[in-house]
């Protein structure tokens, strides 16, 4: 992949969803993943600002996102933005 300023930065996967507990229509970030010549340069937050607009435009009353805990950079950004831990595990079943 080339290095230009025409190469996409990055892209975001927003999924959504139904939870009483959150209020009704929620959404789920699956993915966000900025190539890395494009890090540390503010790509992140703004896909993750695009992404919380869109979810606020489209009635979301909550985003949700799996992050792993050693991914310091990620869990540092989702904090900035506001994101905060609830008191559940999250499980999945192939």
């Amino acid at each position: 992949m080339s290095s230009s300023s025409t190469t996409t930065p990055g892209y975001a996967i927003l999924t959504w969803g139904f939870d009483l507990e959150f209020g009704g229509r929620d959404a789920f970030l699956t993915e966000l993943y900025v190539i890395p010549e494009r890090r540390r340069a503010g790509w992140g937050r703004r896909l993750l600002d695009e992404v919380l607009r869109v979810a606020k435009a489209e009635g979301a009353c909550a985003v949700h996102l799996g992050v792993y805990p050693d991914n310091h950079a990620a869990v540092a950004l989702y904090r900035a933005a506001g994101f905060t831990k609830i008191p559940r595990d999250f499980y999945s079943f192939r």
